[in-house]
């Protein structure tokens, strides 16, 4: 996966918890929000609640028990009031402080008006549907207009022309700052106390009071005289008035508070999130930042953390979760790194080759030249008077020099090519048998082994492996070569080729002198056998090396046993 898609899918899904988040954080607010508006509701007057809301103080049970939350019972226990829940049969299915004066079930084709009749108490109505059900809520609260009204009613007013009211309920009218009014069945007034009747509200101004006696400073209580048709009402000072507006004040203050604390919560939320994302996202790309200034400035190594540690990876070897999404990058990184180290391994390394080049081939030349220098000046002198034959023979000696320095430059940039893998192979797949049997072909052919033989014991199956023949070639003249000059001209040759499953090997032996351990072990370096150019046996001294790093570039392996006075066998192997 491409990092583009890492990152993209990285941030729809974040975005997405982020969302639902924020979403859940916004919910419970408002849940909390609308919790205290019920609560505001409830604890400044139960009638107040809003039909919608009234069925949030139940709790029906899978058996249609009804329970009552127990911020409602405290409110209605504090305002002194009760509550009823009747079912469409009438029925009170649930009841809560219900005066044993209340009835326990009703007609409800006459409920509403045996009730204002009736009942004695400030009450109010809530239509609640659960399921399929219907229920209807009854509230009534005990009022001091109430208790006037039931002392009233009962004892407290007679009629001769005009209604009287006794003494004792006078006092008491008085000491409630209460007041009464009585109309007749045509809503004229016939009597009042305790109100100027220039300042008493009209009936139907007065009957509005009671369908939201939060917003009037009077609060009333009203009796239907069935008999008389005379209608009474009394009032006192509204001791719960608290206004829609002065409620709604109050829900924009506590709104406000709640605004100001969901945004420093998001605000917090929100920082915390950018420091996450900082140290998810931004703390690795300050690392790679860090890293590639490390590369350029050529410091091959990943910026450590302060307890010396990699910083991107655990002790365990495996990327850090902030690390992870940039796995690819990471990954290219120790890539490139470890190549920078190799090239820079590789620069240091043919910088050293090329210095052992120029010094090893400026020192193998000195020879020769010295012997050119030294035949040339000797023809250049009149001392002597040089016959034809000697000048021939000098001529000769400088030509056979000559040839050596040609040959030495030609493996020095064999060897410098082969060690620096800048040799193009050009690979064919041939047949080993047969390549082995004209390589050999190739060395006897020579003018200076014609009188020698070599035994040749090819495989018996086939072997089929990519060489490049000129070099292959190389490689068995070299080895064959180097088993003819240093040993006897009695010394026998063989070579043989055997096929196994996994490899194929050949086997180069002689029957000469054998080599020591210190011969064995710098046999394939160079120079090992010298370059004196007045040796008899003439060579670059460059011959095994050259071998082994052709041997290398096929994919080979050589080894070598050899004890002295007993031969050598050198092993060549080579994967199929």
């Amino acid at each position: 996966m491409n990092l583009k898609r890492k990152l993209t899918r990285f941030f729809i899904f974040h975005m997405i918890v982020w969302f639902i988040l924020f979403l859940t954080i916004t919910g419970v607010s408002l849940a909390i929000l609308m919790t205290q508006d019920f609560n505001n509701m409830l604890e400044k007057e139960v009638k107040r609640i809003d039909p919608l809301y009234i069925g949030d103080i139940f709790h029906f049970s899978e058996d249609d028990a009804i329970s009552l939350d127990e911020s409602a019972r405290d409110a209605i226990k504090k305002q002194n009031g009760w509550l009823q829940v009747i079912d469409e049969e009438g029925r009170v299915v649930f009841s809560y402080l219900t005066p044993s004066s209340i009835p326990k079930k009703y007609a409800l084709t006459h409920f509403f008006a045996d009730a204002e009749k009736a009942f004695h108490y400030d009450q109010t109505y809530w239509m609640l549907h659960q399921e399929e059900e219907s229920y209807i809520v009854l509230y009534g609260k005990h009022s001091a207009n109430t208790d006037l009204m039931t002392s009233l009613i009962e004892k407290g007013l007679a009629f001769n022309k005009k209604p009287v009211l006794s003494k004792e309920m006078k006092a008491d009218f008085t000491k409630q700052k209460a007041w009464l009014a009585i109309y007749d069945s045509e809503y004229s007034l016939i009597y009042s106390f305790n109100k100027d009747n220039k300042n008493l509200p009209k009936y139907f101004e007065m009957m509005s009071y009671k369908k939201e006696p939060w917003n009037h400073k009077v609060s009333i209580s009203t009796y239907d005289d069935p008999e008389t048709g005379k209608k009474y009402i009394i009032g006192s000072p509204n001791k719960e008035y608290f206004p829609d507006d002065q409620f709604d004040n109050s829900l924009m203050v506590s709104l406000f508070k709640w605004i100001i604390v969901f945004v420093l919560f998001t605000g917090i939320l929100f920082f915390i999130i950018s420091i996450w994302y900082s140290n998810k996202l931004g703390k690795p790309l300050l690392h790679m930042i860090l890293w590639l200034e490390n590369l350029a400035t050529g410091r091959y190594e990943e910026p450590l953390s302060k307890k010396g540690v990699r910083a991107s990876s655990r002790q365990n070897g495996k990327l850090k979760n902030s690390f992870r999404i940039y796995h690819d990058i990471i990954y290219s990184l120790n890539v490139l790194t470890s190549n920078l180290i190799q090239k820079d391994k590789d620069r240091a390394m043919m910088d050293e080759r090329r210095e052992d080049w120029i010094t090893g081939l400026s020192h193998d030349l000195k020879t020769p030249l010295s012997s050119l220098y030294g035949y040339a000046y000797m023809l250049e002198s009149n001392q002597y008077d040089w016959t034809k034959e000697e000048v021939q023979e000098f001529a000769c000696i400088m030509k056979d020099k000559a040839s050596y320095m040609t040959s030495l430059i030609e493996d020095f940039n064999l060897t410098y090519r082969l060690k620096n893998n800048a040799l193009p192979l050009q690979i064919e797949t041939e047949e080993m048998n047969e390549t082995i049997r004209r390589s050999i072909v190739h060395v006897l052919n020579d003018p200076q082994y014609q009188e020698r033989e070599i035994d040749f014991h090819p495989s018996d199956d086939e072997i089929y492996f990519p060489i490049d023949k000129r070099w292959f070639h190389r490689i068995i003249e070299n080895l064959v070569a180097n088993a003819f000059k240093h040993n006897p001209s009695s010394t026998e040759v063989g070579i043989s080729l055997k096929k196994e499953e996994t490899f194929f090997s050949v086997l180069i032996n002689d029957t000469g002198n054998g080599m020591d351990e210190a011969t064995k072990d710098n046999l394939f370096d160079r120079y090992f056998r010298g370059t004196n150019t007045e040796e008899s046996t003439k060579g670059t001294g460059l011959g095994l090396a050259i071998a082994k790093q052709l041997i290398l570039a096929h994919n080979g392996e050589i080894a070598v046993w050899s004890e002295l006075g007993k031969g050598t066998v050198i092993t060549l192997k080579f994967p199929l």
